[in-house]
């Protein structure tokens, strides 16, 4: 009788264990970030012009700096939260330098993140769709129509610009900043980082992330969208990252066409802050490279 038992308190662990997992990542998810101590663009001594983009009944928002003469124009994503900060504000170091060298940006709240509108995220699963909006409208912008636009995004960013170009078609090069090929490796990698004798991980957290974005989520990912892209791509990555497996950039590097470009630095997650130089040097010189604009 007690052998009967077994596979009945197994599986009530394991409902139990997937419904905890649900409500822990809808804590994640389920929001509008807001954020009041956030960067200004003053701080950078920038000049931003305010952009509202009408989206799904709700808004997108955006600041365009426009360069006078510019090379190319590059839509800067963010990615998820840094100690409270968030949203387009975490892009301006990368606006300001790109600014410098030449290039006109347009950052942009994701649905769900400081201005814009919306009360909940996909981590990248379903984000392709507004960045391909936000695609078409700086495309039409004044003198914008025969412009190289192109995208730059971190972490959630850069799985979402992937799956946009990859999805849509809509751009002319990506620069990839530490990007997950899936969730479940992005879940496994912040589990095993504090919890390093878990097993099974990959099979549970999967199991939710179907439950929770739809059992379909995996064709949105990265590691199937990158197959899709011709045009040239950079992908950067932390080689002591904790919160993105460093294996994913190589995976993704693997699947990709060509012309691809990939540049690594032991550093954690949050590359930019520990090497600005030589950061912005690589993706000026990747822009430099493969940019006709000039």
């Amino acid at each position: 009788m007690k052998l009967k038992l077994i596979p009945v308190i197994i599986g009530i662990c394991l409902c139990i264990f997937i419904v905890l997992g649900i409500k822990t990542l809808n804590r994640y998810v389920d929001q509008h970030f807001n954020f009041e101590n956030n960067l200004i663009p003053a701080d950078y001594d920038l000049s931003v012009e305010s952009h509202t983009i009408d989206y799904k009944g709700g808004t997108i928002a955006g600041w365009y700096i426009n360069h006078i003469n510019p090379k190319a124009l590059i839509i800067l994503t963010h990615g998820y939260t840094i100690n409270g900060y968030g949203g387009k504000s975490l892009m301006l170091p990368h606006a300001k330098y790109l600014f410098d060298a030449g290039y006109s940006v347009f950052l942009w709240d994701i649905p769900g993140f400081g201005e814009s509108s919306g009360d909940s995220i996909t981590l990248g699963i379903t984000e392709w769709k507004s960045a391909a909006k936000v695609y078409e409208y700086v495309r039409h912008l004044q003198n914008n129509l025969s412009l190289s636009i192109g995208f730059m995004g971190i972490s959630m960013g850069a799985t979402t610009i992937i799956n946009t170009v990859g999805i849509t078609n809509k751009g002319d090069f990506i620069i990839a900043v530490v990007p997950y090929a899936t969730l479940t490796s992005l879940a496994t990698q912040i589990l095993h980082s504090t919890f390093p004798e878990l097993k099974y991980v990959p099979f549970f957290v999967d199991i939710i992330f179907k439950l929770k974005f739809g059992f379909d989520y995996a064709n949105y990912l990265p590691q199937i969208t990158i197959e899709n892209i011709s045009v040239p791509i950079l992908i950067m990555y932390a080689e002591n990252d904790s919160i993105v497996n460093p294996q994913d950039a190589k995976e993704l590097y693997a699947k990709a066409h060509s012309p691809k470009e990939v540049w690594s630095i032991a550093s954690n997650h949050f590359i930019y802050y520990a090497y600005p130089n030589e950061f912005s040097q690589t993706v000026l010189d990747f822009l430099s490279k493969y940019i006709n604009n000039e």
